[in-house]
């Protein structure tokens, strides 16, 4: 299953969806265009930190969402997905290197 909808990719407009509880349950929100951003500004001290964020974007849909809903489905479908490839364990690192060395 793909994120074609782009669900995790911009951070939840809590009073455009009318979610008045969000802030409430979820105390360090994030998303995965976030993420890309501070990639690319270099503002992470490691790739474990960006993991974190990673993870963290996906355990907010599961914490926030009920079992049933198509969103806490696919976050727990990603979380998955990135256990069982290992994605975190290949990709962070070389984007890390290659955001260190070549894009300045």
């Amino acid at each position: 299953q793909h994120n074609r909808r782009g669900t995790f990719n911009v951070p939840v407009d809590a009073e455009a969806l009318n979610l008045p509880d969000y802030s409430r349950i979820v105390k360090e929100p994030m998303d995965l265009g976030t993420i890309k951003a501070l990639l690319h500004a270099n503002a992470y001290s490691g790739p474990d930190e960006a993991a974190a964020d990673i993870r963290r974007t996906f355990r907010n849909a599961v914490t926030f969402n009920p079992s049933g809903h198509p969103v806490h489905q696919a976050a727990r479908a990603f979380s998955l997905a990135m256990r069982a490839s290992s994605c975190l364990n290949f990709f962070l690192p070389v984007r890390w290197w290659y955001s260190r060395s070549f894009a300045k």
